[in-house]
């Protein structure tokens, strides 16, 4: 592998770089990660080699003659894709929430501006009870997070709990918008301590659709519907399986509260298409808990996770993450809506910028599963060349002969050495596509400290090569940006755990320099970005992982 300069070899675990003039070794780096494999071909970017590594790793070293990183930088605004705005909105909804009773909830707000301040209204809608408002402050180019059990007054020890549902919205005039998302974590709910994590929808709507409501077989799942409005809202769900519709209920949610309804329990294991109809403007999400299921490569896992409902259905939806190595195995949901039968092609995009493509019918009124560690072991797809070239970390791209629904299931038992620890946590992701990919992608949650790995995904699905432009903002108001390549046809993944170990964390930081969001952005092309986290809290804790793709301003 040749770079300006450098001669660099990779062979297996060990990364060995020579002066092309002289013949001197420069450096070497061993990998002492579990599955390490350096591949592809090193690339020179700002003084930094980048060189990516089969267990989904993109490693970045300094360059001899070019200077180092400041390791304690001081804070700058996020840069922009031309007009230097990061995606934001000035309304958020989040139809779940749940405190007390083993449930801690947060919301996570992020302000990219980078010299107005944001003041924020929340304000809770509850399952009973009367509304609750509380007004925060969200500095600059800062994360700010909001512990709901405080607002409302119940912590998770209690043995009460309370549903809610939340309204923010941007209160002054000099601030553009934030970016919000709901982290929600619990301790023995059914036996299971994990938790979830949603992006906030910016809109209420009429319809939403989701593309798997599992039922009985170890799942729980709810739907929460949250009413903002003046009037009771009358909200039926249509569940279809195999080209029926088996079953249907109905629920009045009063004006201003949150309501719930939950699944008929079919006796054994049932995977539905669910479509709701309202006729007042609300926001539905789908939350559900899993115990002890059956994962695939993952085998045995418990969890949680969270999906708001799509308003719309679209022919085309992207996901950046994907994994399909050891202990990982996944799912590609599709929910046909419509009379007649679809048919979608994928396409599995690789970070060494191969790909495989593999066609998926699916029925009317029904769903289909794509295994996608089943296509790529087997090579049930075309590939881009012969012999396929696949690697274990992988995006996708769908295109359907009519408008459809995408949904990707992640099931895991996640091990991981790195940043000085190792740890372990089961459970499972969800997440709805992209209906197409952007050039900027904001995210408010994200968290660092021991006993959590947060990373990005980034999916380049064009022909052409990018430079993206990451910028990390902590609650301590710190920021820093870099740039990395990202191939044509190709996923990235950063490891944002060491970024803001080498790169954001002060001296005498505290907690909250560990609190980060994220503002990814480009000026010469588009992208679809995810952000997937880990933790293991330990004994006593929870455990789990999720998955939010970035909030583009679609």
């Amino acid at each position: 592998m040749a770079v300006p300069g450098l001669v660099v070899v990779g062979a297996g675990t060990q990364l060995v770089a020579v002066d092309a003039a002289t013949g001197k070794q420069v450096f070497t780096f061993q990998d002492t990660s579990a599955g390490s494999r350096f591949v592809s071909t090193a690339t020179i970017v700002n003084g930094r080699l980048y060189l990516g590594n089969e267990d989904g790793s993109l490693y970045a070293f300094g360059v001899p003659g070019t200077p180092p990183p400041n390791p304690n930088p001081t804070p700058s605004p996020p840069p922009g894709p031309g007009t230097g705005q990061a995606p934001v909105s000035q309304i958020w909804y989040f139809a779940e929430g749940k405190v007390g009773a083993g449930f801690t909830e947060f919301l996570t707000l992020e302000n990219p501006d980078p010299t107005n301040d944001c003041t924020v209204s929340i304000r809770y809608l509850l399952g009973r009870g009367s509304p609750v408002t509380k007004a925060v402050t969200v500095r600059h180019a800062s994360r700010f997070t909001e512990l709901v059990n405080a607002d409302l007054a119940l912590p998770a020890s209690s043995a009460s709990y309370q549903t809610d549902s939340a309204i923010v919205s941007v209160t002054n005039a000099s601030c553009a918008g934030v970016v919000a998302e709901r982290p929600l974590y619990f301790t023995n709910f059914a036996g299971v301590s994990s938790g979830s994590d949603v992006l906030g929808s910016t809109q209420t709507g009429t319809t939403f659709h989701f593309a798997d409501v599992p039922s009985a077989g170890g799942y729980a799942s709810f739907l929460a519907i949250l009413n903002p409005g003046s009037t009771t809202a009358t909200v039926k769900a249509l569940y279809f399986v195999g080209g029926k519709t088996v079953h249907t209920q109905t629920l009045a949610v009063p004006a201003g509260t949150r309501g719930t309804l939950i699944p008929k329990n079919p006796g054994t294991l049932q995977h539905a298409a669910v479509l709701l109809r309202s006729d007042q403007p609300v926001v539905v999400e789908r939350p559900d808990y899993f115990s002890q299921i059956n994962g695939g490569n993952a085998h045995t896992v418990s969890g949680a996770s969270s999906l708001v409902g799509a308003p719309t259905l679209m022919s085309d939806w992207f996901f950046a993450e994907g994994y399909t190595g050891t202990g990982f195995q996944e799912n590609l949901v599709l929910a046909n809506f419509g009379a007649k039968p679809a048919t979608a092609r994928v396409i599995l995009e690789f970070h060494n910028g191969h790909t495989e493509t593999v066609q998926q019918s699916v029925g009317s009124l029904a769903q289909a599963v794509l295994d996608v560690n089943n296509v790529i072991a087997r090579h049930l797809g075309t590939c881009d060349t012969s012999p396929c070239q696949p690697t274990t970390d992988v995006a996708l791209a769908v295109s359907a002969s009519s408008n459809l629904l995408a949904q990707r299931d992640l099931f895991f038992h996640y091990t991981h050495s790195a940043n000085g620890q190792t740890f372990a946590a089961i459970g499972g992701s969800e997440a709805i596509g992209q209906p197409g990919p952007a050039s900027a992608a904001s995210f408010a949650e994200g968290y660092t400290n021991a006993g959590y790995a947060e990373w990005l995904t980034v999916q380049n699905p064009t022909p052409n090569a990018e430079t993206l432009s990451v910028t990390l903002m902590n609650g301590d108001g710190h920021a820093f940006t870099q740039g990395f390549p990202l191939l044509a046809h190709s996923r990235l993944t950063l490891d944002i755990t060491a970024l803001v170990a080498q790169h954001l964390l002060l001296p005498a930081e505290t907690y909250l320099g560990y609190e980060v969001a994220l503002v990814v952005q480009t000026s010469s092309g588009v992208f679809v970005a995810e952000r997937p986290q880990y933790w293991n809290t330990g004994s006593g804790g929870t455990q789990g992982g999720s998955d939010v793709l970035g909030y583009t301003g679609q």
